[in-house]
Protein backbone atom coordinates (compact mmCIF):
# COMPACT_ATOMS: atom_id res chain seq x y z
CA UNK A 1 0.00 0.00 0.00
CA UNK A 2 3.15 2.56 0.43
CA UNK A 3 4.38 1.94 -2.90
CA UNK A 4 0.75 2.60 -4.19
CA UNK A 5 0.46 5.55 -2.44
CA UNK A 6 4.42 6.08 -3.29
CA UNK A 7 3.60 5.19 -7.34
CA UNK A 8 0.84 7.72 -7.00
CA UNK A 9 2.51 10.49 -5.93
CA UNK A 10 5.39 10.33 -8.10
CA UNK A 11 3.47 10.00 -10.78
CA UNK A 12 1.33 12.87 -10.34
CA UNK A 13 4.46 14.94 -10.06
CA UNK A 14 5.81 14.28 -13.36
CA UNK A 15 2.17 14.88 -15.15
CA UNK A 16 2.79 18.32 -13.57
CA UNK A 17 6.09 18.52 -14.84
CA UNK A 18 4.97 17.39 -18.31
CA UNK A 19 2.00 19.41 -18.09
CA UNK A 20 4.36 22.53 -17.47
CA UNK A 21 6.38 22.11 -20.31
CA UNK A 22 3.55 21.86 -22.33
CA UNK A 23 1.75 25.31 -21.19
CA UNK A 24 5.22 27.01 -21.36
CA UNK A 25 5.39 25.85 -25.40
CA UNK A 26 2.05 26.97 -25.70
CA UNK A 27 1.37 23.14 -27.19
CA UNK A 28 -2.17 21.33 -25.62
CA UNK A 29 -1.63 18.73 -22.49
CA UNK A 30 -2.63 15.23 -23.43
CA UNK A 31 -5.17 13.24 -21.36
CA UNK A 32 -6.12 9.27 -21.51
CA UNK A 33 -9.89 8.90 -22.01
CA UNK A 34 -10.76 4.94 -20.71
CA UNK A 35 -14.21 2.80 -20.77
CA UNK A 36 -15.23 -0.68 -22.18
CA UNK A 37 -14.32 -1.66 -25.66
CA UNK A 38 -18.08 -1.47 -26.65
CA UNK A 39 -19.04 1.89 -25.16
CA UNK A 40 -15.90 3.49 -26.37
CA UNK A 41 -16.22 2.55 -30.07
CA UNK A 42 -20.26 3.36 -29.68
CA UNK A 43 -20.07 6.20 -27.39
CA UNK A 44 -16.71 8.13 -26.66
CA UNK A 45 -14.30 7.63 -30.11
CA UNK A 46 -17.38 9.50 -32.24
CA UNK A 47 -16.98 12.32 -29.44
CA UNK A 48 -13.55 12.65 -29.33
CA UNK A 49 -13.26 15.80 -31.44
CA UNK A 50 -16.01 17.73 -28.98
CA UNK A 51 -13.73 16.67 -26.40
CA UNK A 52 -10.71 17.58 -27.06
CA UNK A 53 -12.38 20.84 -28.29
CA UNK A 54 -13.58 21.28 -24.31
CA UNK A 55 -10.09 20.41 -23.24
CA UNK A 56 -8.75 23.36 -25.39
CA UNK A 57 -7.49 21.02 -28.45
CA UNK A 58 -5.93 18.83 -25.94
CA UNK A 59 -4.53 15.13 -27.50
CA UNK A 60 -6.49 12.36 -26.00
CA UNK A 61 -5.62 8.78 -26.37
CA UNK A 62 -7.85 6.31 -25.21
CA UNK A 63 -7.57 2.82 -23.58
CA UNK A 64 -10.00 0.00 -23.21
CA UNK A 65 -10.40 -2.17 -19.75
CA UNK A 66 -13.74 -2.91 -17.76
CA UNK A 67 -15.80 -0.81 -15.26
CA UNK A 68 -13.49 -2.11 -12.14
CA UNK A 69 -10.12 -1.42 -13.97
CA UNK A 70 -10.74 1.66 -15.33
CA UNK A 71 -11.86 3.11 -11.42
CA UNK A 72 -8.70 1.53 -10.07
CA UNK A 73 -6.88 3.45 -13.06
CA UNK A 74 -8.59 6.53 -12.31
CA UNK A 75 -7.83 6.46 -8.70
CA UNK A 76 -4.24 5.98 -9.22
CA UNK A 77 -3.77 8.72 -11.76
CA UNK A 78 -3.26 6.68 -15.09
CA UNK A 79 -6.24 7.37 -16.63
CA UNK A 80 -7.91 10.99 -16.28
CA UNK A 81 -11.25 10.23 -17.43
CA UNK A 82 -13.28 7.21 -17.77
CA UNK A 83 -17.08 5.95 -18.63
CA UNK A 84 -17.39 3.64 -16.05
CA UNK A 85 -20.93 1.76 -14.50
CA UNK A 86 -21.58 3.83 -12.10
CA UNK A 87 -21.86 0.87 -8.93
CA UNK A 88 -17.85 0.18 -9.95
CA UNK A 89 -17.26 3.13 -8.57
CA UNK A 90 -16.78 3.47 -4.41
CA UNK A 91 -19.11 5.84 -2.67
CA UNK A 92 -19.80 7.48 -5.58
CA UNK A 93 -20.59 11.36 -5.54
CA UNK A 94 -20.96 14.54 -7.37
CA UNK A 95 -17.10 15.22 -6.61
CA UNK A 96 -16.14 12.23 -8.79
CA UNK A 97 -18.76 11.63 -11.53
CA UNK A 98 -21.91 12.73 -13.69
CA UNK A 99 -24.73 10.48 -15.17
CA UNK A 100 -24.70 9.90 -18.81
CA UNK A 101 -26.95 7.76 -19.38
CA UNK A 102 -29.24 4.65 -18.02
CA UNK A 103 -28.53 1.07 -19.75
CA UNK A 104 -31.10 -1.01 -20.80
CA UNK A 105 -31.32 -4.01 -22.88
CA UNK A 106 -33.19 -5.59 -26.15
CA UNK A 107 -33.81 -8.81 -28.18
CA UNK A 108 -32.27 -7.90 -31.52
CA UNK A 109 -33.69 -10.47 -34.48
CA UNK A 110 -33.16 -10.36 -38.06
CA UNK A 111 -36.83 -10.05 -39.81
CA UNK A 112 -35.48 -12.60 -42.21
CA UNK A 113 -35.00 -15.43 -39.29
CA UNK A 114 -38.35 -15.31 -37.69
CA UNK A 115 -39.95 -18.72 -37.54
CA UNK A 116 -43.05 -18.47 -41.24
CA UNK A 117 -45.86 -16.79 -39.39
CA UNK A 118 -44.33 -15.08 -36.61
CA UNK A 119 -44.47 -11.14 -36.18
CA UNK A 120 -43.86 -8.80 -34.20
CA UNK A 121 -45.89 -8.86 -31.50
CA UNK A 122 -44.47 -12.54 -31.24
CA UNK A 123 -41.00 -11.16 -30.64
CA UNK A 124 -41.30 -11.75 -26.40
CA UNK A 125 -42.13 -15.49 -26.85
CA UNK A 126 -39.37 -17.76 -25.37
CA UNK A 127 -40.37 -20.74 -27.94
CA UNK A 128 -39.62 -18.02 -30.82
CA UNK A 129 -36.34 -17.72 -29.06
CA UNK A 130 -35.72 -21.32 -28.65
CA UNK A 131 -35.84 -21.35 -32.58
CA UNK A 132 -33.19 -18.91 -32.95
CA UNK A 133 -29.32 -18.30 -34.01
CA UNK A 134 -28.03 -16.63 -31.56
CA UNK A 135 -24.82 -14.63 -31.74
CA UNK A 136 -23.14 -13.85 -27.70
CA UNK A 137 -19.94 -12.61 -25.80
CA UNK A 138 -17.53 -15.07 -25.00
CA UNK A 139 -15.78 -13.52 -22.24
CA UNK A 140 -17.92 -14.25 -18.87
CA UNK A 141 -18.61 -10.46 -17.85
CA UNK A 142 -21.23 -9.60 -15.94
CA UNK A 143 -23.72 -8.85 -19.13
CA UNK A 144 -22.56 -12.19 -20.85
CA UNK A 145 -23.38 -13.89 -17.62
CA UNK A 146 -26.78 -11.92 -17.01
CA UNK A 147 -28.20 -12.96 -20.77
CA UNK A 148 -26.93 -16.82 -19.78
CA UNK A 149 -28.97 -16.55 -16.85
CA UNK A 150 -32.08 -14.99 -18.10
CA UNK A 151 -32.41 -17.19 -21.01
CA UNK A 152 -31.96 -20.37 -18.78
CA UNK A 153 -34.75 -18.66 -16.23
CA UNK A 154 -36.79 -18.34 -19.78
CA UNK A 155 -36.57 -21.99 -20.40
CA UNK A 156 -34.20 -21.69 -23.26
CA UNK A 157 -31.58 -24.35 -23.75
CA UNK A 158 -29.71 -21.22 -25.04
CA UNK A 159 -26.31 -22.17 -27.12
CA UNK A 160 -25.28 -19.74 -29.24
CA UNK A 161 -23.96 -20.05 -32.93
CA UNK A 162 -21.21 -17.36 -32.35
CA UNK A 163 -19.29 -16.67 -29.30
CA UNK A 164 -17.71 -12.81 -29.92
CA UNK A 165 -15.23 -11.58 -27.84
CA UNK A 166 -17.06 -8.27 -28.20
CA UNK A 167 -20.44 -6.50 -28.13
CA UNK A 168 -19.88 -4.72 -31.60
CA UNK A 169 -18.73 -8.10 -32.74
CA UNK A 170 -22.64 -9.48 -31.77
CA UNK A 171 -23.77 -6.44 -33.16
CA UNK A 172 -22.13 -6.54 -36.78
CA UNK A 173 -23.60 -10.10 -37.05
CA UNK A 174 -27.10 -9.03 -36.25
CA UNK A 175 -26.76 -6.05 -38.70
CA UNK A 176 -25.77 -8.90 -41.27
CA UNK A 177 -28.78 -10.26 -40.87
CA UNK A 178 -26.52 -14.12 -39.68
CA UNK A 179 -28.22 -14.07 -35.59
CA UNK A 180 -30.48 -12.56 -33.05
CA UNK A 181 -29.01 -11.15 -29.87
CA UNK A 182 -29.34 -9.22 -27.20
CA UNK A 183 -27.27 -6.08 -27.23
CA UNK A 184 -27.44 -3.03 -25.04
CA UNK A 185 -29.10 0.14 -25.97
CA UNK A 186 -26.09 2.09 -26.80
CA UNK A 187 -25.45 -0.74 -29.88
CA UNK A 188 -28.44 -0.20 -31.29
CA UNK A 189 -28.11 3.85 -33.25
CA UNK A 190 -27.55 2.17 -37.10
CA UNK A 191 -29.49 -0.73 -36.76
CA UNK A 192 -32.14 -0.69 -39.81
CA UNK A 193 -35.64 -1.17 -38.45
CA UNK A 194 -36.97 -2.38 -41.60
CA UNK A 195 -34.66 -5.33 -41.28
CA UNK A 196 -34.07 -5.91 -37.52
CA UNK A 197 -37.09 -5.67 -35.32
CA UNK A 198 -36.22 -4.72 -31.95
CA UNK A 199 -38.12 -4.77 -29.08
CA UNK A 200 -37.26 -4.64 -24.92
CA UNK A 201 -35.14 -8.15 -23.40
CA UNK A 202 -37.55 -8.51 -20.43
CA UNK A 203 -35.43 -10.90 -18.55
CA UNK A 204 -33.21 -8.11 -18.01
CA UNK A 205 -35.55 -4.84 -17.27
CA UNK A 206 -35.00 -4.57 -13.87
CA UNK A 207 -30.82 -4.69 -14.80
CA UNK A 208 -30.03 -1.41 -16.23
CA UNK A 209 -26.88 -0.30 -14.85
CA UNK A 210 -25.93 3.85 -14.90
CA UNK A 211 -23.01 4.75 -16.68
CA UNK A 212 -21.17 8.00 -15.78
CA UNK A 213 -18.27 10.10 -16.26
CA UNK A 214 -15.65 9.44 -13.66
CA UNK A 215 -12.49 11.31 -13.06
CA UNK A 216 -9.99 11.65 -9.62
CA UNK A 217 -10.93 15.27 -8.19
CA UNK A 218 -7.62 15.35 -7.05
CA UNK A 219 -5.59 14.91 -10.36
CA UNK A 220 -8.48 17.68 -12.26
CA UNK A 221 -7.60 20.15 -9.68
CA UNK A 222 -3.71 19.63 -10.62
CA UNK A 223 -4.30 19.27 -14.26
CA UNK A 224 -6.65 22.69 -14.31
CA UNK A 225 -9.62 20.94 -15.55
CA UNK A 226 -12.23 23.21 -14.36
CA UNK A 227 -15.55 21.86 -12.72
CA UNK A 228 -17.51 23.30 -16.22
CA UNK A 229 -15.45 21.59 -18.18
CA UNK A 230 -15.89 17.98 -17.10
CA UNK A 231 -20.02 18.96 -16.95
CA UNK A 232 -19.51 20.22 -20.67
CA UNK A 233 -18.07 16.96 -21.29
CA UNK A 234 -20.57 14.72 -19.75
CA UNK A 235 -23.18 16.80 -21.77
CA UNK A 236 -21.07 15.93 -25.06
CA UNK A 237 -20.94 12.17 -23.81
CA UNK A 238 -24.32 12.00 -22.58
CA UNK A 239 -26.00 13.03 -26.44
CA UNK A 240 -27.81 9.88 -28.17
CA UNK A 241 -29.48 9.27 -31.69
CA UNK A 242 -30.59 6.14 -30.44
CA UNK A 243 -34.44 5.56 -31.93
CA UNK A 244 -34.94 3.46 -28.47
CA UNK A 245 -35.39 3.96 -24.66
Amino acid sequence: SAGRRLAALVRGQLQGLEDFRHEARDAPKAYIFGAGASTLETMVAPRLPALAGTLGGALLRTESHRSRALVEAVREGRVDFAVVRRDAIIEPSKKNCLPLMKLSFHLCIPRCLLPKGKLDSHLGDPEVWAKLPFAAGRDGGQLDSAIREAMARAGVDFRPRFECGSMLQVRQLVAQEECAAVLPNLALPGLDEKRIAVTPFAPLANYGRTLVLHWNPRQTEIRGVAPASLAKMAAILARTDQPWT
